[in-house]
């Protein structure tokens, strides 16, 4: 659709993530022949480890570096002459490669199966959470991240709040709390990261 619309450069750069899965690489590296030969393409692949059998703390957490690894990758991008497209491997891929994309203000490209003629495209929806968040909230957000899961009950009415007033970064799952892949990704971001290093 995009050489249709004279969208694509003659030699264009692909990154594509897949699944360490035995069906992901295989996928990948037909993806990789075929983009490379019909489009004299350099095509670079990215492994990454998600497991949707895996327990909720463990997937959040592998989610959570998947979203680092796409988020770093599009960091060399531009928004405006990168076509954006999280397809493909697992839905929880896709709808959290959205977020990613929308977080550095990539529209995602999507084509319809059954009309490809079309592109289509989801703008960005701003995403953020302010440093500050972090820098006020830090020793809950400490003990979280050293404990995984925390019961609901055993949280003050503060940090039951916090919870409570910002579902985007927090899960409750059987009255237990863990931060959701969102909430690993920002985490995993440096800016995050040093806001909850402990000063001396």
């Amino acid at each position: 659709v995009l050489r249709k619309q004279n969208k694509l450069s003659d030699q264009p750069n692909v990154i594509l993530f897949h699944t360490e899965t035995l069906g992901g690489r295989l996928a990948a590296k037909l993806m990789h022949k075929v983009i490379e030969h019909d489009f004299g393409a350099t095509v670079r692949l990215h492994g990454v480890a998600i497991d949707v059998k895996n327990e909720r703390v463990q997937l959040n957490s592998q989610i959570g570096d998947y979203m680092k690894k796409l988020s770093d990758a599009l960091i060399w991008g531009d928004p405006t002459s990168t076509c954006f497209a999280p397809i493909g491997g697992y839905k929880v891929m896709t709808s959290f490669g959205y977020i990613v994309g929308a977080f550095h203000g990539y529209p995602t490209a999507y084509v319809q199966e059954e009309a490809q003629h079309r592109l289509h495209i989801i703008p960005p929806v701003p995403l953020d959470i302010p440093e500050v968040f972090f820098e006020a909230h830090v020793d809950f957000i400490r003990r979280l991240r050293k404990k995984d899961l925390i019961p609901y009950d055993d949280l003050n009415y503060h940090e039951q709040t916090v919870v409570d007033s910002y579902p985007a970064l927090f899960d409750i799952d059987e009255g237990l709390v863990c931060f959701n892949p969102y909430g690993e990704f920002l985490l995993k971001r440096e800016q995050y990261r040093t806001s909850l290093e402990t000063k001396v």
